[in-house]
């Protein structure tokens, strides 16, 4: 499974988090609309290959872009949200760089996770864990 910490979805729903506390005045609805984009690409992928976890990514798909993406549709597009997108990118990036990981090789990570049936993200993780805890209490 992925760390969260290396998957920039999670980075940009902490960023949509303090964003609706007020604590930062850039709206993150530009990048949500591009990781929407990606993960509908990577739910057709899944679709293609059949995938047993497909439900659950939709699932975390309407969590964790659809309902932030609802709550800002009113924010309008500024360049400054453009800027601290861009910062917050290569932030990760850095990130990424200081603990030597390879985002490619994530996606060819997750890519073969499809292929294989096999569960990636921490989140999908978390709901699996979640509805076997319900299934096996009843």
């Amino acid at each position: 499974m992925e760390r969260p910490d290396f998957i920039l979805s999670y980075w940009i729903l902490v960023w949509f988090i303090v964003y609706q506390l007020k604590y930062i005045p850039y709206s993150p609805k530009q990048i949500f609309i591009l990781g929407l984009l990606e993960n509908l690409f990577i739910l057709l992928i899944m679709i293609y290959h059949s995938y047993v976890y497909t439900i659950y990514f939709v699932i975390v798909i309407l969590l964790l872009k659809v309902l932030p993406l609802w709550i800002m549709r009113n924010d309008p597009f500024r360049l400054t949200d453009t800027y601290f997108t861009g910062f917050i990118v290569f932030l990760y990036l850095i990130w990424l760089k200081l603990n030597h990981y390879d985002p490619a090789y994530s996606m060819r990570s997750h890519v073969k996770s499809i292929q294989e049936n096999k569960e990636w993200g921490p989140f999908t993780h978390f709901l699996l864990k979640l509805t076997h805890l319900h299934a096996s209490q009843h």
